[in-house]
């Protein structure tokens, strides 16, 4: 199992579910066939983001997760935490 604390928000990915976290005791799970990708991105003013995009067809009411402002120190766990979800998503494809 793999960790990424953002924000007061924790994800953790075991390898089949991505489970989010929330201070207020809420939580939300994702089978990684739901998951198109996870990924870095960098916005206009340069900060980093680690954003989880779901698939088209996946319920609207899910499928759009909020992007997480990722800070020097926060960087390498959820450089782990994409990497991990996109090599399952590449081994469950190929």
């Amino acid at each position: 199992m793999i960790e990424c604390k953002l924000e007061r928000q924790v994800y953790a990915f075991d390898g089949s579910v991505i489970h989010r976290y929330h201070p207020n005791g809420t939580s939300h799970h994702f089978y990684i066939d739901f998951v198109a990708s996870a990924e870095i991105i960098s916005d206009k003013k340069g900060r980093q983001h680690m954003q989880i995009n779901m698939k088209e067809n996946t319920d609207s009411s899910i499928a759009h997760w909020p992007k997480r402002e990722l800070t020097p120190d926060t960087l390498p766990q959820a450089q782990a935490f994409v990497d991990a979800v996109m090599h399952a998503i590449a081994s469950r494809e190929g």
